[in-house]
């Protein structure tokens, strides 16, 4: 319902059509005029996505993960000419999450850290990105990662002190929460003209 003024016209796949959609296998042959493009898939097709972007001058929100240094440099690039959103996780309470275990972090510096991160049986990568982001905001603390079942997402902060420990934790029982978040991602960037932006500057806005 919030939403209500965004539509799906079409999709990217160069294998599935079972869609409620038409849907293509490629960006070549999108005829549809699409003010935005939403990139849950891999960084093999990278290149595409910006191209079409850009010639079509069309706000970009990237929450692919795996990228190498030169694909986070084409993306820089083209975010000179378009607006990009790049996060590894579209959930807009993980930033809230994340920003609390880096204080907990800031303050309990003597504690041992270690994040556990848990996904479904299909998911490709591990660690997830956004358990490499908690890694990197909690002193590089080591990554346990668990593949099972149909578990949606679940990712886990543990401190660990003498006689003490405080674990912060995240659990998505829902794939819809990264699609709200996709759709709050175009409505931002709707008001911009290029950059490269995230979910914490989409958060700060929202607050602001």
């Amino acid at each position: 319902k919030d939403f209500d003024d965004m539509q799906i016209v079409c999709g990217i796949d160069p294998q599935t059509t079972n869609f409620p959609c038409k849907t293509y296998p490629n960006f070549r042959n999108i005829a549809e005029n699409v003010d935005a493009v939403i990139d849950f898939s891999a960084p093999s097709g990278l290149k595409d996505r910006p191209d079409f972007c850009e010639d079509r001058q069309t706000k970009l929100v990237v929450a692919t993960t795996g990228f190498s240094e030169e694909e986070y440099e084409q993306i820089r690039g083209v975010s000179r000419r378009i607006p990009i959103l790049l996060s590894a996780n579209l959930c807009p309470t993980i930033f809230l999450f994340q920003t609390i275990a880096k204080k907990i972090h800031e303050v309990l510096r003597s504690f041992d850290v270690e994040i556990i991160e848990k996904h479904h049986n299909q998911k490709k990568d591990a660690p997830s990105g956004t358990a490499k982001v908690l890694s990197n905001l909690v002193k590089n603390a080591p990554v346990h990662s668990l593949r099972g079942g149909t578990i949606t997402g679940e990712h886990s902060v543990c401190f660990f002190g003498q006689d003490e420990e405080i674990t912060l934790t995240h659990r998505a029982y829902n794939r819809s929460i990264f699609a709200k978040g996709a759709l709050q991602a175009v409505r931002f960037l709707a008001l911009k003209d290029c950059g490269l932006f995230s979910m914490q500057d989409l958060c700060q806005a929202s607050i602001s």
